[in-house]
């Protein structure tokens, strides 16, 4: 089915800058393990104080999941927690298709308005010719 939206969800979208806060993260992720399972995955997760200061640009999942929701369109860009452990993520390859139909309806408006600019620019022409022969009278 051609049944993508193009513009109108490419153009709710709300693109942000953020940081994650990654010991937070980090202990939503290991909330049920054992106390020694916790150790060593801590032990492991290195040093997240340089992870917390990255600046990341993104969308945020949740507004996404709400715009597809009021546009009826079943997308498969955001992946919704399953339990309480997972989170929301988003499959950022997944907005090319969106993307791209956003820039075929762009050309279709472009083309037309380029059809209408060129019947304005004659008219016009026509104009300053009926004004120029009236002087002359």
């Amino acid at each position: 089915k051609e049944n993508v939206p193009g513009l109108d969800f490419i153009t709710r979208l709300k693109p942000v800058t953020y940081t994650l806060n990654i010991d937070k993260l980090n202990r939503h992720l290991i909330q049920n393990m054992s106390d020694s399972a916790q150790k060593r995955y801590l032990e492991n997760a290195g040093n997240t104080a340089d992870a917390s200061s990255i600046t990341h640009t993104g969308f945020v999942a949740q507004d996404v999941e709400r715009i597809t929701k009021e546009l009826g369109y079943t997308f498969d860009g955001v992946n919704v927690p399953q339990n309480n452990i997972s989170n929301y993520s988003i499959s950022y390859s997944q907005f090319v298709v969106p993307l791209v139909k956003s820039v075929q309806e762009q050309q279709v408006m472009i083309v037309q308005q380029q059809k209408e600019i060129d019947v304005l620019k004659e008219q016009n022409k026509l104009m300053i010719k009926a004004i120029e022969e009236l002087k002359k009278k």
